[in-house]
């Protein structure tokens, strides 16, 4: 059964509306196409240009600046003690009125003579005064703010000069004149026999003072 408002000449009349439209797209194609290999050729330059001697002199000039020993030396900083560049240290007098905030007591002393001596500490910020009084970056911008660095010396971490007889020492002088000697002991636990179980290792590390009167008496 046909419908009424359906003739027969209706189907031949929509396929060349069709055909006009896929030749349509593959003439767009075909122009496409063309336009990007003529934009090609006319930029495509084959040999290149030689370098000229300004582009030489930039590169000599780069490598020179990025070879500067600023860029690799580093120095201490008279806050946390650390190596940094020295790029990024800064004279410590910028913040000379801020290191109020380094000043802790009980981290310091100072070296005794004799045993009737009593124990001092160092007055003022707790700095390492061989740094050449430069700071880090970090540490600058901490201070700034008021708070104190976490790597700074005041958080218990100062040590003090080293004194002389003390430095180059072997290492069996330094294990007998250490007050704490460290060992440590490894446990491996055997794999089991059910599937899944892995073996692993177990560490535990033992901290014991040396009898220091005992070695020197």
């Amino acid at each position: 059964m046909t419908h009424p408002h359906c003739s027969e000449s209706a189907e031949p009349s929509v396929r060349p509306v069709k055909l006009i439209s896929e030749s349509k797209d593959v003439s767009d194609d075909r122009c496409s196409r063309q336009s990007v290999v003529s934009s090609c050729d006319s930029q495509s330059n084959f040999p290149p240009d030689p370098i000229t001697q300004s582009h030489i002199n930039d590169v000599i000039r780069r490598f020179a600046a990025a070879c500067h020993p600023s860029n690799f030396e580093e120095g201490g900083c008279s806050v946390c003690g650390q190596l940094c560049l020295l790029s990024s240290l800064s004279p410590l007098g910028n913040i000379r009125n801020m290191l109020s905030v380094l000043e802790v007591d009980g981290v310091t002393r100072l070296p005794c003579s004799s045993v009737t001596e009593p124990v001092r500490e160092q007055m003022g910020p707790v700095l390492d005064t061989t740094c050449n009084d430069m700071v880090c970056t970090p540490c600058r911008s901490s201070i700034r703010q008021g708070k104190v660095p976490c790597y700074a010396l005041c958080n218990g971490l100062w040590l003090g000069n080293v004194p002389p007889e003390l430095q180059g020492l072997t290492f069996y002088e330094r294990l007998l004149v250490s007050r704490v000697q460290h060992s440590k002991c490894f446990v491996r636990v055997q794999r089991g026999k059910v599937k899944g179980e892995h073996s692993k290792l177990v560490a535990n590390v033992v901290a014991y003072e040396n009898p220091t009167p005992k070695i020197y008496n």
